[in-house]
């Protein structure tokens, strides 16, 4: 048998596709392989068997149909064999994305809220790479592995694509999953530290709330566009996600509510909550004005039919080099935002994964 670091390293020799994941709530690990991805629209994918994953610009997906599942990292002689039969294939080193200063990072701030002020958007998310160098002994499965046992109630996932950086996350936001013929999907904004206080006495200035609201706003839109009355809402109220507190509003839509789950689904990427608003001045805004290319940072990404589907925002995640780590973190930027504290911010989000790099 094969450990699941010997799996890892094996696909990375013969440069296919792999991906292990662990769900919120659960132990157990499934890894799935395919020696070559495809890149299919959502929609035409709904009703089969794998795992998705997209840019924050829908720019680039893979959806990873296996020809081999494997459950909790133990990888059989017979498809060992069956891998090991595949030539060695040499990858394409990748590049570190720009890393923004504390004052570069604080100028877009400043440029955003500009922007705000002038009426070009009413909302947008900044963003920023954040680069800590490999230790010495780095092992990007034990770093999963420690991830999984850490953040229990996160979508803990490690992803392998040809030619591209290994990417791993924490995430602690659902974009959307179908279940007993319904699509769960949240309005989740707002940020602060978690800290000591009573979950039900945190209170919250009204900055976050309003980041929140115009989030609910955008789902309850796009649910009357694609022509669902009847489904349930509760909240908005405080979410734990590991170091850090967020407000949420959860929703139920029956699957016969809408026309297509796949293209509802689609529609709420990118969410205002890693995007902004108007959506398509809050993208030109982030092209624009963020020096580094988001790639997966923002995307979502989770399993189809294994047995449901769920996907992740892709949040507290990074892309692994061949020295360093970059770590993707960002807030949301409103006219009332201060660009300290937003820099503040993205340091404790980043602080999801630095806390367990650290230890390594």
């Amino acid at each position: 048998m094969v450990s699941l670091q010997q799996l890892h390293q094996l696909c990375k020799r013969k440069n296919i596709a792999v991906v292990s994941y662990q769900l919120p709530g659960t132990s157990e690990v499934l890894s799935l392989i395919q020696t070559t991805p495809s890149s299919p629209p959502l929609a035409t994918i709904i009703d089969q068997q794998g795992f998705y994953i997209t840019t924050f610009d829908n720019s680039q997906s893979y959806f990873i149909q296996p020809d081999v599942i494997v459950e909790n990292g133990m990888l059989s002689q017979q498809h060992q064999q069956l891998l090991e039969a595949l030539p060695d294939v040499d990858s394409t080193p990748t590049t570190l994305p720009y890393i923004a200063t504390e004052a570069a990072h604080i100028d877009a701030v400043k440029k955003a809220i500009t922007a705000i002020e002038q009426g070009t958007i009413n909302k947008v998310i900044v963003s920023r790479a954040h680069a800590v160098d490999r230790p010495a002994d780095f092992s990007a499965t034990k770093l999963f592995n420690q991830l999984c046992e850490q953040y229990h109630h996160a979508f803990v996932y490690l992803i392998q694509l040809p030619n591209e950086a290994p990417w791993m996350g924490a995430s602690p936001e659902t974009l959307a999953s179908i279940h007993n013929n319904a699509i769960h999907t949240v309005a989740l904004a707002g940020t602060q530290a978690r800290g000591n206080t009573p979950i039900d006495a945190i209170e919250w200035q009204a900055k976050e709330q309003h980041e929140q609201a115009v989030v609910a706003e955008y789902i309850e839109a796009l649910l009357q566009q694609h022509g669902a009355t009847n489904y349930q809402q509760q909240g908005p109220y405080t979410s734990a996600a590991a170091n850090v507190v967020h407000l949420k509003t959860d929703y139920h839509i029956p699957t016969d509510q809408v026309k297509s789950a796949g293209n509802f689904i689609q529609a709420l990427h990118p969410t205002p909550a890693v995007c902004g608003l108007p959506k398509t001045d809050a993208m030109e805004f982030i092209a624009h004005h963020e020096a580094h290319n988001r790639k997966f940072y923002a995307g979502f990404l989770g399993p189809v039919n294994l047995p449901h589907t769920h996907f992740f925002v892709n949040l507290r995640c990074m892309s692994i080099h061949q020295q360093q780590l970059a770590l993707y973190v960002g807030g949301g930027i409103t006219r009332n935002s201060n660009p300290q504290k937003e820099w503040d911010e993205t340091m404790l989000k980043a602080h999801t994964l630095l806390s367990v790099i650290e230890k390594m």
